[in-house]
């Protein structure tokens, strides 16, 4: 550790390309928070939760919503609330490692520096570079490449079209009048609009948000008819899918299934 060193003199030492996203200010707060969540990751945690959250990557990445996400640190810190925080955080790193050892912006050996790098910084000291070297080499060599092979396809299932991002949906109870009102009938007085609702008719309304493009987001309306259907159709489309793979003699990780 070389805390009589300047932070600048610091980064002038590193060799490697990990920090780059935080802009060469290491002194920011998400520096700060990075480094502490590393030592959490390679101190807080015992050796099995860690290796657990080192094995579930792929299903951590894969998580679609906040829910799926929080249902997995729930698995891996099961009753303990400390531990949970810590869990998540300690996800969040290695999510960081794997995006730097995927990134098309950083050399492929690049990190065999790291452990030196952030040990020059002081994040790493002799107690828990160690703990960093094994767990790299583990992430390196076990999980990089399934890892990678995900990444790719994820990519390819983005394509050249906007990706559905988000859905919001609610329900509403809309009135069905007798009459409408018409421009010019007076809403007071002899004569006077007088709405009559005989009932109502339930409709959704529906937000659908895409990544990119131009609208990023789509409004409509559908009753429970047009739900039923909608839902036939993307039901349809994924045993199409499942057809189309088993046709292909696919596994469910696009992979092909080797004839026996």
């Amino acid at each position: 550790m070389m805390s009589d060193m300047s932070v600048s003199d610091q980064t002038r030492l590193l060799k490697s390309r990990l920090l780059v996203a935080f802009s060469d200010d290491l002194e920011s707060d998400g520096a700060k928070a990075f480094a502490r969540h590393l030592r959490g990751l390679l101190l807080g945690l015992d050796e099995s939760t860690r290796d657990k959250c080192v094995a579930s990557l792929g299903k951590v990445r894969q998580t679609r919503t906040a829910l799926e996400k929080d249902r997995m640190i729930d698995s891996l810190a099961p009753g303990d609330p400390s531990q949970r925080a810590l869990v998540k955080h300690s996800l969040s790193v290695l999510n960081f490692l794997v995006d730097a050892l995927l990134s098309d912006n950083i050399p492929a050996d690049d990190h065999r520096n790291w452990s030196s790098d952030l040990a020059i910084l002081g994040w790493l000291d002799s107690k828990s570079q160690p703990v960093f070297d094994s767990l790299l080499g583990e992430l390196t060599s076990r999980y990089l490449a399934k890892l990678q092979a995900q990444d790719r396809r994820r990519r390819a299932e983005g394509g050249v079209l906007p990706v559905f991002k988000s859905l919001g949906i609610t329900v509403e109870a809309r009135a069905v009048r007798k009459d409408p009102y018409r421009w010019g009938t007076p809403l007071e007085g002899e004569g006077g609009y007088i709405p009559e609702i005989i009932g109502t008719t339930m409709i959704a309304s529906v937000h659908i948000g895409v990544d990119v493009g131009f609208p990023e987001n789509f409004y409509y309306q559908m009753d429970e008819a047009d739900i039923d259907d909608f839902v036939a159709s993307l039901m349809a489309a994924k045993k199409e899918m499942a057809a189309l793979r088993q046709y292909l003699n696919l596994d469910a990780e696009g992979e092909v299934v080797p004839h026996a």
